[in-house]
């Protein structure tokens, strides 16, 4: 769903007690190769979290939440002569929701990137998969447990999912005298790239 109200979102945002593996704030990063990374390891802890959705917030202190702004404009960011939302659509695999807001409140500057996980398989930026850690992101291989906890979340959800969208029941779906579930295949038609409202200076593209 598209976040008409970003202003709205912060607040609510910072009324969470701190931050978690699904919500990061910074004040300024421009680097396009660590906000990636951040996507990636935010997509995999709130998988792992049970999110359906993350946040990476500029112009917030992180220890202290306090609001100071950002100079940090996503919508005119490049990654060499690619604008970087484009860019960061190709990197980021398999294929995800994410918008990306510049908007005020209140006259300071804000920039967000909302990301919705897949639940098909952990998130690469890259060809790497990154998870937090704590207050730290890392990658994923270097925690075989979050790993394997990871790939257990998202076999879940595909379940779910393809059991919701056959309208059965999980006992309908056990394999006829095995005691097994019959395993689903079906994927979501992919969403096509969206315009966010432009009143807030906000993009939406699907990756991969």
């Amino acid at each position: 769903m598209p976040i008409h109200d970003p202003c709205a979102l912060l607040n609510r945002l910072l009324q969470e007690p701190n931050e978690s593996g699904w919500l990061e704030f910074k004040v300024n990063n421009k680097d396009p190769r660590e906000i990636g990374e951040y996507v990636s390891s935010l997509a995999n802890s709130a998988m792992l979290a049970g999110r359906d959705r993350a946040f990476l917030v500029f112009g917030v202190e992180d220890r202290s939440k306090e609001r100071v702004g950002t100079e940090l404009r996503l919508q005119k960011l490049k990654q060499g002569n690619e604008d970087f939302t484009n860019w960061l659509s190709r990197m980021i695999e398999p294929r995800v929701l994410i918008e990306v807001l510049d908007f005020s409140c209140d006259g300071l500057a804000y920039s967000v990137i909302a990301i919705e996980p897949s639940y098909e398989r952990p998130v690469k930026f890259s060809g790497v998969e990154f998870i937090r850690i704590g207050e730290n992101k890392k990658k994923l291989a270097e925690f075989p447990e979050h790993e394997r906890a990871l790939w257990i979340a998202t076999g879940r959800r595909r379940f779910e999912t393809a059991v919701a969208a056959s309208n059965v029941t999980t006992e309908d779906v056990r394999a006829p005298g095995s005691g097994s579930y019959v395993r689903f295949d079906r994927r979501a038609k992919a969403q096509e790239p969206r315009r966010g409202d432009p009143q807030n200076g906000g993009s939406r593209v699907c990756s991969g």
